[in-house]
């Protein structure tokens, strides 16, 4: 009989009760709170401290504002009213997944003021790591991003939610589509009378949850000691006083490096944390430069990235307060380094830890060598290290060894998972690292392999990070990660995956072999078995490669073993069918009848009034398109995909693009689209760009429901801006169907809405407006926008959405004139559409690339503009940028800018 992991084996049972023992000694506990560097303050009390020293201090900064510690005092307390309202108790687990924000730090002090334990995890987990981790927590609440790329975050909970009998609440940040908490609706609730007698610093506060090797997920559970006192003396020795420290942290606050930024940075030392959605470098560097960053807390891929987006610039960073960028995760290169000094004037800090337990960095002063080649000297104050062999027994300096740690940041233990305390922690409170190392004469770390760092050939060890730094050496090599991967036989594979310099082609796999073996002469079996080009290299939350998603995206195949297959290129060239096919399916309301019970082809045909003949071809295509299921006896039901997407009655419906992108006007276009390629423009005898185009009014009606998503996710963004003014007037040009204009206005009691568009586009306006029950508090314009004039009424919202691709860059450039004109003094501007992102790979942004060729063959001029062409052409107006990226799962940017000065300028 097979044995279970344990581990594995108790989350089938979460009756079982959970035991919190401390694996370390009490008497070393006590020792550092009687003389440092505890200060034996519980997380939230230790943050009070510096709120009532100066509370108009900023704590938080993002992309568009900055919070004060005051602000984030009071909306912490308030959601600590809230969830203790709720039932939430000292103790109770409370699952994190938020993007960095001031949110993500107000719901880390929220849960610690409450003496509950906070399980922050990055965003972008799936189904079954999310239920790996909420079950063996047994989360009593979550507080989450509705949506994690394309994934629907609050449909993947209410999927699982059954199998979570702990879970009574998701809190989502945004508005729920399931009988969920809007989190906005928490922070103005009634604050909680703190009271920090009621806490213990030597009481858990935090879970810190690392994927180890573990068949589930390691939770690693941290004191308020641990990390307010032993973490964040960490952070003391790298420059600036503590108070003035001011950190950008490039990866997930909710990772395990990231676990510096509440507890720290905030809680430990009054500072200043800058934050940002999602890593750009191009965001990173203007943060930098606009917020004094003294500290960077990053990966060392994106420093690499950070170096290659400032070598591409044209201006001169302006980081004179810069102290340093700190790095972990993986080694650093020599040119890495020394790139770092002379394009920044500051010091690359080397990082060493885990979620175990273990923390160590050199120095400021350190040269590169020592940089490169060690992780510093471990402070005791944070964590002893000692170096044993396989009987745990002392080695001497400049032996290698396994790594054990024990000190003030040590954690308690891992939560819920005995058999992990007894594997990785010795009786006296020792973490067993499973890292390999040595200490030089000086006491400096040299790490010689991580544990997941060994990889396995054909009964030889090789370490995986010193082959990277090998093939690092090839000339006009930017980057490489090596992984690992299985043949059918189980024979184990290399692939190199590489990005090359700019302006230079990646090496192949015979080029690499040969530089190692000729020229470094390295061992045979080190070589590799393929070699695989990327633009950039994928990243984890943590800021590390994302090794797990690079092996799944690789073509794990050598190079003279793969089968070039002209599959794909037949797909395309099929897509004809491909569209008309799922047109007719939706028109004839396939899906919908298969929803309602109707599974035969005689039933569907009947219901659908079409031949039988004809239903049984098209109910065979969409089996073979995935669409739908077909059985032996010919019976057919709906595929998730098909459920979720194409029942008109589905939230999430999609359907209704197909008036949108296989209307006639396409097949028209496109049946002559060589000849577009050859003039230049569309060769439609009226081109979209004409007076009320009868287009405009299926484009509005076909984009009603998909465009929701859009514009819930705009709204989100806008509503803080402006709901402290006492009336908002809002002016949606090009509105369409409305759907932008009414879903801001619906969150906005004192907001007013102008909407301009076509005539032809008037009833359905009508119809959203009445949807959303708004008629009374909306105007509809029926004009060309272009002959519309600025008026005595100022707006302070005006979204400009999916138009500008329609016209050359001089029309674009009069409509954003027109509404400058049109904008109050401190107005938002609001440009959403497809754009060509600087960030992404051709075949990364495949929609808006095709959709720059729906508009040679449909205008006279429009295109699909990279993004920084439209900021460009909002500077113009003398409108100042407040942000610009992609909304997350979608092919769509935005590009936010104001009138006058940011909020943040004002600070």
């Amino acid at each position: 009989m097979d044995t279970m992991n344990p581990t594995v084996a108790r989350l089938l049972n979460t009756n079982q009760p959970i035991r919190i023992t401390d694996q370390v000694p009490a008497h070393l506990r006590q020792k550092w709170g009687s003389e440092g560097p505890y200060e034996n303050l519980d997380l939230f009390q230790s943050f009070a401290k510096f709120v009532k020293q100066d509370p108009t201090a900023r704590a938080i900064v993002d992309e568009t504002t900055s919070y004060s510690y005051q602000d984030l005092y009071d909306k912490s307390l308030s959601l600590a009213g809230f969830l203790n309202d709720l039932g939430i108790k000292k103790g109770d687990v409370i699952a994190i997944n938020l993007a960095n924000s001031w949110q993500a730090c107000a719901a880390d002090l929220a849960v610690a003021a409450l003496g509950a334990i906070a399980l922050p995890y990055p965003v972008g987990r799936k189904h079954r790591e999310t239920l790996l981790l909420l079950k063996q927590a047994q989360a009593k609440a979550i507080i989450c991003e509705p949506f994690v790329g394309e994934t629907d975050y609050e449909a993947l909970l209410e999927g699982i939610r059954s199998d979570l009998p702990s879970l009574k609440h998701i809190l989502i940040k945004g508005i729920p589509q399931h009988s969920n908490i809007n989190l906005a609706d928490t922070w103005t609730h009634t604050a909680y009378d703190f009271q920090p007698q009621n806490l213990h610093a030597n009481e858990p506060v935090r879970i810190i949850a690392s994927s180890g090797t573990e068949s589930a997920p390691k939770l690693v559970l941290y004191s308020h000691n641990s990390l307010v006192g032993g973490q964040a003396s960490y952070l003391k020795s790298l420059g600036a006083e503590v108070r003035s420290m001011r950190a950008l942290f490039c990866v997930s606050l909710a990772s395990p490096f990231g676990s510096l930024g509440t507890s720290c940075i905030l809680a430990a030392f009054g500072g200043t944390l800058v934050t940002q959605n999602r890593f750009s470098p191009e965001t990173t560097l203007t943060q930098i430069s606009n917020n004094h960053v003294t500290h960077v807390f990053c990966g060392p891929n994106m420093v690499d990235m950070l170096l290659a987006a400032q070598q591409a610039s044209s201006t001169t960073p302006e980081c004179e307060a810069l102290c340093g960028f700190i790095s972990g995760g993986a080694p650093l290169s020599t040119q890495t380094a020394y790139s770092v000094k002379q394009i920044f004037g500051c010091s690359l800090i080397q990082s060493y830890g885990s979620a175990d337990g273990i923390a160590c960095h050199t120095g400021l002063n350190d040269d590169i060598d020592t940089t490169v080649e060690t992780v510093g000297l471990p402070d005791p104050d944070v964590i002893d290290i000692k170096i044993v062999d396989e009987n745990e027994q002392p080695l001497p300096h400049n032996t290698e060894g396994e790594i054990l740690a024990l000190g003030p940041m040590t954690p308690m233990c891992y939560y819920n998972a005995p058999e992990l305390d007894a594997k990785y922690r010795t009786q006296n409170g020792w973490v067993r690292t499973g890292d390999k190392a040595m200490l030089d004469e000086q006491g400096r770390l040299k790490i010689m392999g991580r544990r997941n760092d060994t990889l396995l050939r054909n009964g030889i060890k090789i370490n995986r990070v010193e082959l990277e730094m090998l093939i690092r050496e090839y000339p006009n090599v930017s980057e490489v990660a090596v992984v690992e991967y299985q043949k059918s036989n189980g024979s184990s594979l290399l692939s190199a995956c590489v990005v090359p310099s700019p302006g230079y082609a990646a090496p192949n796999k015979d080029q690499i072999n040969h530089f190692l073996l000729k020229d470094l002469g390295v061992e045979r079996y080190k070589l590799i078995d393929n070699a695989l080009s990327f633009a950039n290299l994928p990243l984890a939350p943590s800021g590390k490669v994302d090794l797990k998603r690079l092996t799944s995206q690789a073509q794990l195949i050598p190079d003279e073993q793969q089968e070039i297959s002209a599959k794909e290129i037949l797909d395309l060239l099929m897509g004809v069918e491909r569209a008309g096919v799922l047109r007719a399916a939706i028109e004839l309301k396939v899906f919908d009848l298969l929803e309602a019970g109707e599974t035969q082809t005689s039933g569907l045909a009947q219901a659908a009034q079409t031949d039988l003949r004809g239903m049984r071809i098209l109910l065979a295509a969409l089996a073979g398109l995935g669409l739908i299921e077909e059985s032996n006896a010919q019976v057919y039901r709906l595929t998730k995909t098909a459920k979720r997407h194409l029942v008109s009655t589905s939230p999430y419906y999609v359907g209704g693009l197909s008036q949108v992108y296989t209307a006639d006007l396409m097949w028209e276009a496109f049946k002559h689209f060589k000849d577009c390629v050859i003039s230049g423009k569309s060769l439609l005898s009226q081109g979209l760009e004409a007076d009320d185009h009868i287009y405009w009014q299926e484009f509005a009606q076909g984009i009603a429901n998909t465009s929701r998503v859009t514009a819930k996710r705009m709204a989100e963004m806008i509503v803080p801006l402006v709901r402290h003014q006492p009336k908002i007037s809002i002016l949606d040009m090009a509105c369409g169907n409305g759907i932008y204009g009414f879903t801001l206005t619906s969150q906005l009691e004192n907001a007013s809405l102008t909407s301009i568009d076509w005539p032809t586009t008037q009833p359905v306006w009508q119809k959203t407006a009445a949807q959303f029950g708004l008629s009374q508090r909306a105007e509809f314009i029926g004009e060309n926008l272009f002959k519309t004039t600025p008026g005595a009424k100022k707006y302070d919202v005006i979204i400009l959405s999916q138009i500008l691709h329609h016209f050359d860059l001089k029309s674009c450039q009069q409509l954003i004139k027109l509404a400058s004109d049109q904008l109050n003094a401190e107005g938002q501007i609001i440009v959403l559409d497809f754009m060509l992102s600087d960030q992404l790979s051709a075949t990364e942004e495949a929609v808006p690339r095709l959709f720059g060729s729906q508009m040679l063959a449909l205008t006279e001029d429009g295109e699909c503009y990279p993004v920084n062409t439209i900021k460009k052409l909002l500077s113009e107006q003398g409108l100042q940028l407040r942000s610009a990226q992609q909304f997350k799962g979608l092919p769509v940017h935005y590009v936010l800018a104001q009138n006058t000065q940011s909020v943040l300028d004002k600070y």
